[in-house]
């Protein structure tokens, strides 16, 4: 098993120094896969970490969008989710009592169309914005 693992750490050194040096020498331009090993460390830090990674056009990245595992339970109160955010919708219709009940959303991807409760009372509207 030690030996697995020197073999290992052998090679990510072997490859990190081959990377740096390349970096150092500035000969990117004649091997075009070193130049994305910049681009492509985010979006696999992103994705190890189990969010999505998102394109705001078809080469252009946007950035990490969290991905929450409580996303669809229902709710009264940001505190009732782990995105500390409890959302409605146009659709929503409080209760006889005048109490919304929300859902905790699914990712980081919210805002526009949606409201924000605290203690079933809206606390932010955003069901009305134009994107």
């Amino acid at each position: 098993m030690k030996k697995n693992k020197t073999i290992f750490f052998v090679v990510v050194l072997a490859f990190i120094l081959i990377v740096y040096i390349y970096y150092r020498l500035n000969i990117l331009t004649y091997f075009p896969l070193f130049e994305k090993i910049p681009q492509l460390i985010p979006k696999i830090s992103c994705e190890i970490k189990g969010n999505k990674w998102i394109y705001c056009n078809s080469h252009q990245p946007c950035g990490c969008m969290t991905v929450y595992k409580d996303g669809g339970k229902q709710c009264i109160s940001g505190k009732d989710c782990t995105s500390n955010q409890c959302t409605v919708n146009s659709k929503d219709l409080p209760n006889k009592d005048g109490f919304y009940v929300g859902k905790c959303p699914h990712d980081s991807d919210f805002g526009c169309g949606e409201a924000i409760i605290e203690n079933g009372k809206i606390s932010r509207d955003e069901r009305n914005c134009v994107y």
